[in-house]
């Protein structure tokens, strides 16, 4: 059994209790719980800039959309979530009707750590393909990038 889940306050409480409920007393467990910061303003920019940038590279390049128009920054947007955060599937019902739903993971629900992982893949995928993206010396990826080699 794996959970994993962001949650807090009595909400963290309830669930620990229904998991204990779940748990194979002849099994060994590990549980970790440590705090969770939400992605920063910083890395969202930063990774809208570098999907301008490579919306710019693909276009020039002789890419485009469905509808044969310039890519979009929210276009690549989509093919970088595609290409690296995958999917995630919900049902819902309304009524007596099940709705399923398949959609592109939101990079809304990224952690920072997540996210910063997420930006060196986009990173390294980027100059794999010809187009190496700015690195600003004072924005949050570089330091924590420089935080991990040192």
């Amino acid at each position: 059994m794996k959970v994993d889940q962001i949650v807090s306050g009595t909400f963290l409480a309830s669930m620990l209790f229904s998991i204990s409920s779940k748990i194979d007393v002849s099994k060994t467990y590990k549980i970790v719980i440590k705090e969770s910061k939400a992605r920063s303003l910083d890395q969202n920019a930063l990774m809208w800039m570098w999907l301008t940038i490579l919306a710019e590279h693909f276009t020039l390049g002789g890419m485009v959309n469905e509808d044969g128009e310039r890519l979009s920054k929210d276009d690549m947007h989509d093919i970088m979530r595609h290409k690296f955060l995958g999917y995630e599937s919900s049902s819902r019902k309304l009524g007596q009707t099940v709705i399923d739903e398949h959609k592109l993971r939101s990079t809304a629900k990224l952690d920072s750590g997540d996210m910063h992982h997420y930006l060196s893949q986009i990173d390294e995928w980027a100059n794999s393909h010809g187009c190496p993206l700015p690195h600003p010396e004072d924005c949050e990826y570089v330091k924590l990038r420089e935080a991990q080699l040192s």
